[in-house]
């Protein structure tokens, strides 16, 4: 009925549509897009652009290393800022007069109940005592 269809599917196809198929990996490695030349002109470049992704990738992990080793000293700052606040609350528990009487109690020693008395040196007796 159509001529045309009949001749088109009649008419032998070209050489290279039979060898293989007409994709990009087949023309790139046939030497039709890039020939072998052309390749060995931009080999420099591909290194270079290797050589940009190895240092971009060795810096992220650097970097990720530096955030993680950040991290745990923020958590080692915070648990010894617990136990500075912990020491200092207990010290000044301990520094409480109460507290120093029950442990002078316990060495057999007693609280002065006599306030302290303020000595006054000359300064004549001063001077002749330092030139000893």
């Amino acid at each position: 009925m159509n001529k045309v269809r009949d001749e088109r599917k009649a008419a032998p196809r070209p050489k290279e549509d039979q060898r293989m198929g007409r994709n990009f990996i087949t023309i790139l490695f046939s030497g039709e897009w890039v020939s072998r030349e052309r390749a060995m002109e931009w080999l420099p470049y591909f290194l270079f652009l290797a050589l940009l992704a190895l240092i971009y990738i060795s810096d992220r992990h650097y970097a990720e290393d530096m955030a993680r080793d950040i991290h745990k000293g923020a958590a080692e700052l915070k648990e010894m800022r617990w136990e500075y606040i912990t020491a200092k609350a207990e010290l000044m528990h301990l520094s409480q007069q109460s507290e120093v009487a029950k442990r002078a109690q316990v060495l057999e020693l007693q609280e002065s109940v006599t306030p302290p008395v303020k000595i006054k040196v000359s300064k004549e007796l001063l001077d002749s005592i330092m030139n000893r």
